[in-house]
């Protein structure tokens, strides 16, 4: 699993740089076209990609405009982007996410993002509508993980476990009604507290679940590799998966400029 992390930009790149963006990706259509080939060199297997609607900072994506009963979609750089990443790697995952400003509950406060959305048909809608367009431009072999690090609810969602699994159990039949052949699951977890939950609730409302997601920096991974494992274990199909869809072997304090996360050795 590769997984593109987005730096400052610097003044020079030295040749174990591979894939830097100095803005948000799917803006930066020059630079993607310039280093995604580098993917092919890594033989990297597959590109993450957090859609992130609705974080309005250098991060966000503007990929749903209009209002809260007419949504309107604005997918053409992230199509650009995806479209690029599938001539040199063999699968996507893409991460649904987060709640749009037509449905923020807290519209004018930044953190709305991490608020459950006002309206959940409209967010079924947004989704099954974005699942029909990975559909038509043939992003075969996707996986689609359903929100991001939700159970870091200082970061990324505010809500309960319970209101996490409202959001899977109501966007993840209506991603695959919108295309059969995506592998839906989640919760891509930053801690091991919400593989289990998820498991159970797919198993009471027989829902999709192709794959358990978790993410981990540092050397310790083995905790939250077990967790996944027994709660896949548990789910009784064989054919799931799990997967690391972020991961580090240097802890998050490591993340700053001239430490050894920046340098290419």
């Amino acid at each position: 699993m590769f997984y593109i992390m987005m730096k400052e930009e610097k003044k020079s790149y030295s040749v174990g740089d591979v894939v830097i963006f100095k803005a948000p990706p799917s803006n930066d259509q020059d630079w993607i076209k310039r280093d995604f080939p580098k993917l092919n060199s890594l033989e990297a297997r597959s590109l993450r990609y957090e859609m992130a609607c609705g974080k309005d900072d250098l991060y966000g994506q503007p990929c749903v405009g209009g209002t809260a009963e007419k949504p309107t979609y604005n997918l053409g750089k992230i199509d650009y982007l995806l479209t690029e990443a599938k001539k040199y790697t063999s699968s996507l995952v893409i991460a649904h996410g987060y709640t749009p400003t037509t449905l923020k509950s807290r519209p004018t406060v930044w953190e709305g993002f991490m608020d459950m959305p006002t309206n959940m048909e409209t967010w079924t809608k947004i989704n099954k509508r974005f699942a029909q367009e990975w559909k038509t431009k043939n992003y075969y072999n996707t996986y689609l993980e359903i929100w991001n690090e939700p159970d870091l609810t200082n970061g990324f969602f505010t809500g309960t476990v319970d209101d996490y699994l409202t959001l899977y159990e109501t966007v993840a039949p209506a991603v695959v009604e919108g295309w059969a052949d995506l592998k839906v699951g989640g919760p891509a977890g930053a801690f091991d507290w919400w593989h289990q939950p998820l498991v159970d609730r797919a198993k009471a409302k027989n829902l999709p679940l192709d794959f358990l997601s978790g993410h981990f920096y540092g050397p310790d991974y083995f905790g939250q590799l077990n967790t996944m494992l027994n709660a896949l274990n548990s789910l009784g199909n064989n054919e799931a998966e799990m997967m690391l869809t972020e991961y580090s072997p240097y802890t998050p304090d490591n993340y700053q400029v001239d430490e050894p996360v920046e340098q290419a050795e």
